[in-house]
């Protein structure tokens, strides 16, 4: 009896899990690239160009004035701004004390933003899916024809993950980051290309013992603040991902500046 009991427990409960239906993973598929124009890939060496990027829409001057002010403020950080990258933490033999906090900032002046956007000229534009993707320049400038052409590339051979490489007199730096809105994504990939270059010309690490009733407690705080001045985004690339039928945008960059 007591088998008998047993047996039917089991058919029961295999009985009650098969009426819950198996839930579908998410599957995450690339989208086949799309033709783009060569300075997506790669700004022209001699100019002072920038792109900017908004949502696309059916009003063309809106869809210009919101890349406009983005390329304006990317400029800017770029042309001078101040990385703050502070972390600290405190451990010590009462776990409920420990912890962690981090805070970045990069700000860049109000006025010299202003004085960038009234600067820039629009010198050629495309799309990308749900996107207005914008070349500007703050002078009157031309572009030769290769950079005009819209072709399809694979995966940059110059990436490298997340790096910091001297070259001559410049330093490199790569950085990506993701994002289901490509103007997010492009803005988290500069700003993760400044932090890091921050951090790698000037770091001030700071730690000390604190003895509390027998306790020993340790902080420690790491602080960089760098006036970058002069960086500049050289390549980019743009790869979109079909995730439950949301696109999400991964940006590879490559920014350098001056030793």
């Amino acid at each position: 009896m007591k088998y008998l009991t047993l047996f039917s427990a089991v058919v029961l409960l295999f009985a009650c899990s098969s009426q819950f239906p198996e839930l579908e993973k998410p599957v995450l598929k690339k989208i086949e690239l799309e033709p783009l124009p060569g300075w997506i890939y790669e700004l022209p060496a001699n100019g002072n160009y920038v792109i900017g990027i908004s949502a696309r829409n059916y009003d063309s001057e809106s869809m210009q004035e919101a890349a406009r002010q983005m390329a304006a403020i990317i400029k800017s950080r770029n042309r001078g701004s101040y990385a703050i990258d502070r972390y600290a933490r405190t451990s010590g033999s009462d776990l409920l004390k420990e912890g962690d906090i981090r805070f970045q900032l990069n700000v860049s002046e109000p006025v010299e933003t202003l004085k960038i956007y009234d600067s820039l000229n629009l010198i050629d534009e495309t799309y990308l899916f749900d996107h207005y993707i914008a070349l500007f320049s703050e002078t009157e400038a031309t572009i030769d024809q290769f950079y005009c052409q819209k072709r399809i590339l694979n995966f940059p051979d110059w990436y490298k993950r997340d790096e910091i490489v001297i070259e001559n007199d410049q330093i490199l730096c790569y950085a990506q980051e993701s994002s289901y809105n490509l103007v997010s994504a492009w803005e988290k990939t500069a700003e993760k290309a400044r932090y890091q270059l921050a951090g790698y010309l000037e770091k001030d690490i700071q730690g000390k013992l604190i003895s509390k009733n027998e306790e020993i407690e340790k902080q420690i705080t790491v602080e960089s603040t760098k006036k970058l001045v002069n960086l500049k985004i050289t390549k980019s690339f743009i790869l979109m991902k079909n995730y439950d039928s949301l696109i999400s945008y991964q940006v590879f960059m490559e920014m350098r500046t001056k030793i």
